[in-house]
């Protein structure tokens, strides 16, 4: 790996997604590479049995994973990012990550909001200046739109929550 390489770990339904995410091979990285994972319990990547917690992402601040969705078995395209929050406007959250990335995502009403222990839902649970985690999809357009996201840490956020909305 080099050391401009940033590399996002998932545990995605005991199957690990690993997306390389520099260079112009970060979709093809993202698509061929699978395997299991099998990780000792309680060690720094404790796994449990519902997938992987946020915090395992680690130093990633934005890509992409290829995965099967559980509802239709569709092999679907999941973004991520971390970052902080720039700018919140109606349904529209603008998210800079440490690397300079700025994307503005669509974070509707019906998008869960982790945050401070608690849950909510829509871009009016994020405020400008908190750390933030979105996980969701990219359109043809380039529309980015959330399924989810956490703002300040992971900590408070289960297992399940992250990957429910990885696998759809």
């Amino acid at each position: 790996m080099t050391a401009g390489a940033t590399v996002v770990v998932l545990a995605l339904g005991g199957t690990v997604a690993y997306a390389a995410t520099s260079g112009d091979s970060a979709r093809d990285a993202v698509t061929g590479a699978a395997a299991s994972a099998s990780p000792s319990p309680g060690g720094p990547c404790d796994w449990h049995d519902h997938g992987m917690w946020l915090g395992l992402i680690g130093d990633a601040v934005h890509g992409e994973a290829t995965v099967k969705d559980r509802d239709t078995g569709k092999w679907v395209e999941r973004i991520l990012q971390r970052g902080t929050v720039q700018k919140v406007d109606g349904d529209k959250v603008t998210v800079k990550s440490e690397d300079g990335t700025s994307w503005t995502w669509t974070v509707g009403s019906d998008t869960t909001v982790y945050g401070n222990g608690t849950s909510g839902s829509g871009a009016d649970e994020l405020k400008k200046g908190e750390t933030a985690w979105l996980v969701g999809t990219r359109s043809d357009d380039g529309t980015r739109t959330a399924m989810l996201a956490v703002s300040g840490t992971a900590q408070d956020m289960g297992p399940g929550d992250w990957q429910g909305a990885f696998l759809g």
